[in-house]
């Protein structure tokens, strides 16, 4: 009869046999991997070699669920008693493009939507939404309680992923290692430590699309789209057409195709978007808050109109588009960025 230690090893061959082969793992050894991965059970080398393995096959739906469950369990959970949104992408697209989700979040915050913007310090880009907030003169390192008061009177709040979830920051060294974004990277936006109502959810690989979107099926959220830009980006742009699903209670939607030529938006080309340091990309933001005109705003619009729609404060996507065009030229986005910084 085997023993504990070696129906363990038995089992881990039996998961590294089916990674190599590029096989999906079940439920059971997607859990037993997730437990091993984030309790520590494995030293810095398997780990990373896991990551690998599953990077090279491709994650799956359940793959990811397993990693999103158990460290749903283990984060700091964070109440804010209202209907709340967030704006986010995976990272990893290697675009280095102008940081369209945060400033998208602070534009929709302008428009009365009550947002909690999830996010870290830069991973793939020069400037992380962290960052890049920094930058703009917003205090990025508050605990739970000044959290909770930062957003009761500004009605959006910026949760830095590593006081929530700090176990993660045992893998860190793991993950700088490597040269390639790892499975963390895909759990970051399903994590945010507060129950959301709405989410805008960007993915950089065409076939997260699914996987993040049944993933967001499983949890209590009202309305999301999980979007992906045909060059790439993780991210609504108007370089391309985009993919979009959409979760409705709990219900997963077909895929569909959002030209942003139908709404009147010119195709730009992916240096339009480039962003700079953290420094210029807040430097950039403002000169857009305050109503410049050109790539840059129109893909803040595009964004933002998906926003609103998400929130069902519009009806339609253009309908979005006139309103927070208006919110723009009036002065408001640039306001609430100004009222932001002075807390």
């Amino acid at each position: 009869m085997l023993n504990y230690l070696e129906t363990l090893m038995i089992q881990t061959q039996s998961i590294i046999k089916k990674l190599k082969n590029q096989i999906d793992l079940n439920a059971n050894e997607s859990d037993y991997l997730a437990n091993y991965i984030i309790n520590g059970k494995f030293d810095s080398n398997q780990i990373a070699s896991f990551l690998t393995f599953l990077y090279i096959k491709g994650e799956s739906y359940q793959e990811i669920y397993s990693f999103i469950s158990l460290l749903k369990k283990k984060m700091k959970k964070l109440k804010l008693g209202e209907d709340v949104m967030d704006t986010c992408g995976t990272g990893g697209d290697h675009k280095n493009s102008f940081n369209f989700s945060t400033a998208t979040s602070i534009s929709l915050s302008a428009c009365n939507i009550k947002i909690a913007k999830h996010g870290n310090r830069s991973v793939t880009s020069k400037s992380g939404s962290f960052d890049v907030l920094e930058k703009l003169g917003i205090k990025i390192d508050l605990d739970l309680n000044q959290t909770k008061k930062f957003f009761k009177k500004n009605g959006i709040c910026f949760l830095f992923a590593p006081r929530y979830h700090p176990i993660l920051k045992n893998y860190s060294e793991v993950r700088k290692s490597l040269t390639f974004r790892t499975i963390f990277n895909l759990l970051g936006p399903l994590l945010n430590p507060v129950s959301l109502k709405y989410q805008l959810l960007g993915v950089s690989e065409e076939n997260n699309l699914t996987t993040h979107a049944q993933s967001l099926a499983k949890f209590n959220i009202e309305k999301a789209w999980v979007v992906h830009n045909e060059n790439g980006y993780d991210e609504l742009t108007t370089t391309s057409k985009n993919l979009i699903i959409e979760i409705k209670k709990g219900v997963v939607k077909k895929k569909k195709i959002l030209d942003p030529k139908e709404f009147g938006f010119k195709e730009c080309k992916e240096e339009d978007l480039r962003g700079g340091s953290a420094e210029e990309n807040a430097f950039m933001m403002r000169r857009v808050f305050d109503g410049e005109t050109g790539p840059i705003r129109d893909n803040l619009i595009l964004n933002s109109a998906a926003g609103l729609l998400i929130s069902e404060k519009v009806k339609t996507l253009a309908e979005g588009i006139d309103l927070i065009q208006n919110k723009i030229n009036n002065g408001v986005v640039s306001e609430k960025l100004i009222a932001l910084t002075e807390n």
